[in-house]
């Protein structure tokens, strides 16, 4: 077609046909609604049109192409079978170039030359998503398909051929596979009326821009043209940026397929979920419009940092980070050194997530966004990413533990009281669970961790919260229970026992109250109910709420009761409390496992610190002894 013409072509038309989807363009990412959409629309037409005429037609959006020419082929002079249309030769293949070329070959007319110029491919500038649905959906009419290659992706191709068989481990292969069932299954292919009028009836508009004549060309206009459909992201007109640069050097060492590869394995592994949430844990960014982005393509998480890093007053646009980088190869730096620094923040994240100890120091310090990964002070860069670039791994472990004790204050720690010092025991319980992780020689599970919404739980039920007869009958009857168990003295029991005796048999609940408050201040003459550390556990807020506030033994059955049946997060600090493990660490003899007492908060409260402690103050080399 001559440049710059718009000219309809029908789906049977494009049968001839080979396209090819360069390797800038992303994958196919069309889901259900698109899919759905194109189908839904065809249908209409054809069920308004059952008997449409020859000029009838649905026409469907652009599809923009550049010719690649087919390599010294041409045509000094017209077979007489020759037709021309607007300067375009358009022949069938010789029974020798069949098995080699696609249905159709077309020649264009080169002034400069004076010869027809064979081509056998076109490049898909835009229109990849519809191209590769009407694949699809002819496909499964059972129809010959026109011929249709992802370069660089051999296979993304291949799973265009077998959709059944592709893979759910690639995002591009998974989204094939998803529209061939949608389209497997849609009622509209299994009726005969739907078939001729999207065969024949159905059109693309056919757009071949002028002066494509280099690839930068190209990558401009699909940069143009895409804004406003399924949006572009910053990654993928970097991506594109890349290797359209890379593929004007020519460099064997260093060229298109090697940055596809690259890319392509780098986002994969970013999809492995654990390690995702590892490296984006806590608030990843400075810039407030950038912590709650999503990332489609994780990728381009690491060129937001790299864009963050340097700072800039237009960050809040859209194409910021493309924009910075389009500015950075304008002004000379090469696209080897843009993609290696890209690279070794990739692998930055990598060393940290596979070494036990930095995993879980790095994770802890980001959870509590500690010390981020860009900070700045007086102009310096203080992240934790410019520091590992700059000292040895010993010297940044140090430097963590410093800066997480200096956070605790754990020598203050029984000053801490529920309600004023709530980040303070939040932090030092989970710095606890962690160090319990690291004894046993396992990796703390921050993905589920994050998951979930996590109270400080009250082991032994604090009585102010309590109501309700039968509640407030429960916990006295535990705590004579408990004293019974640790012999308190007759002397102090009586006047419990009286409170509990007046209780059960008080009518008004005005009395019943009345008597349940100076039972729970009696209680505290002889034992405080505490708010301090040792009475407190991290537990999930869906079971701390469902269960109230029970006794410690009823807490203990419903703890095991949602990790077997729910298979639910259970913390093991949580769980060794209510197993009372800290208790018979210290003590052989504990003396009941229906209560919280002062010696279970003692033994706690001690292992807490010294947990801690020894966790923080390990040397390296005790530490390297214990990691994996």
């Amino acid at each position: 077609m001559p440049a710059n013409e718009l000219t309809l072509k029908s789906i049977e038309e494009l049968k001839g046909y080979s396209f090819v989807i360069p390797s800038y363009q992303r994958g196919y990412r069309w889901g259900k609604d698109q899919v759905n959409d194109l189908i839904n629309d065809i249908n209409e037409f054809a069920q308004t049109r059952k008997d449409a005429l020859p000029n009838d037609f649905y026409c469907l959006q652009p599809i923009v192409l550049k010719a690649v020419a087919l390599d010294g082929k041409t045509l000094d002079c017209l077979p007489p079978e020759a037709k021309i249309e607007s300067g375009v030769l358009r022949l069938r293949p010789s029974k020798k170039e069949e098995s080699e070329q696609s249905d159709v070959i077309e020649y264009r007319y080169s002034p400069e030359k004076k010869k027809f110029i064979a081509t056998n491919r076109f490049e898909v500038i835009d229109g990849q998503q519809r191209l590769t649905t009407i694949f699809l959906i002819l496909n499964v009419l059972g129809e010959q398909p026109f011929d249709l290659s992802y370069e660089t992706r051999e296979d993304t191709t291949t799973a265009l051929t077998a959709p059944e068989k592709a893979s759910d481990e690639r995002i591009d292969q998974w989204h094939i596979k998803q529209s061939w069932k949608i389209i497997s299954q849609h009622k509209a292919l299994k009726d005969e009326i739907w078939k001729k009028p999207f065969l024949n009836h159905t059109k693309v508009i056919w757009y071949e821009p002028e002066n494509l004549s280099s690839d930068k060309d190209s990558i401009e206009i699909f940069s143009r043209i895409n804004r406003g459909k399924i949006p572009l992201t910053n990654s993928e007109l970097i991506r594109a940026l890349f290797i359209l640069e890379t593929k004007k050097k020519k460099s064997r060492e260093f060229n298109e397929y090697k940055i596809a590869a690259e890319w392509n394995f780098i986002e994969q592994q970013l999809h492995n979920n654990e390690f995702w949430c590892f490296i984006t844990l806590g608030e990843p960014f400075e810039a407030k419009h950038l912590n709650k982005k999503e990332y489609p393509n994780r990728i381009e998480f690491l060129f937001d940092l790299i864009e963050e890093k340097n700072g800039g007053e237009k960050s809040h646009q859209t194409y910021f980070t493309f924009n910075m980088y389009a500015k950075k190869v304008k002004d000379g730096e090469t696209v080897e050194t843009l993609w290696q620094e890209i690279k070794n923040l990739y692998y930055r994240f990598h060393e940290w997530f596979i070494d036990d100890e930095l995993y879980h120091l790095i994770g802890y310090l980001r959870l509590n966004n500690w010390m981020g990964l860009n900070d700045r002070e007086k102009g310096k860069d203080n992240g934790l990413l410019s520091k590992a670039s700059s000292i040895k791994q010993s010297e940044l472990i140090t430097i963590i533990k410093d800066k997480i004790k200096e956070k605790l204050d754990l020598e203050n720690i029984d000053t801490w009281m529920y309600g004023g010092n709530n980040d303070q025991i939040k932090n030092a319980l989970l710095i606890h669970n962690i160090a319990v992780y690291a004894q046993r020689r396992e990796r703390f599970p921050f993905k589920k961790y994050t998951e979930l919404k996590w109270d400080i739980e009250h082991i032994h039920a604090r009585s102010d919260k309590v109501s309700g007869e039968k509640e407030q009958e429960e916990f006295m009857g535990q705590w004579i229970s408990y004293f019974k168990t640790k012999r308190i003295d007759q002397e102090c029991m009586n006047p419990l026992n009286n409170l509990y005796s007046k209780f059960k048999v008080a009518i008004s609940p005005a009395d019943k109250d009345q008597l349940f408050r100076e039972f729970d201040q009696a209680c505290a003459t002889i034992e405080e109910t505490e708010n301090r550390i040792q009475n407190l556990a991290l537990l999930d807020k869906g079971t701390n709420r469902s269960y109230k506030n029970a006794p410690f033994s009823v807490k203990r059955e419903e703890i095991i009761k949602v990790e077997r049946e729910k298979g639910l997060f259970i913390l093991p600090g949580t769980k060794d409390v209510f197993s009372k493990a800290y208790s018979f660490q210290s003590n052989d003899n504990v003396v009941t496992m229906v209560a919280w007492g002062q010696e279970d908060r003692g033994a706690y409260r001690a292992n807490i610190v010294s947990a801690i402690e020894k966790y923080l103050n390990n040397t390296n080399k005790e530490q390297a002894n214990g990691s994996r």
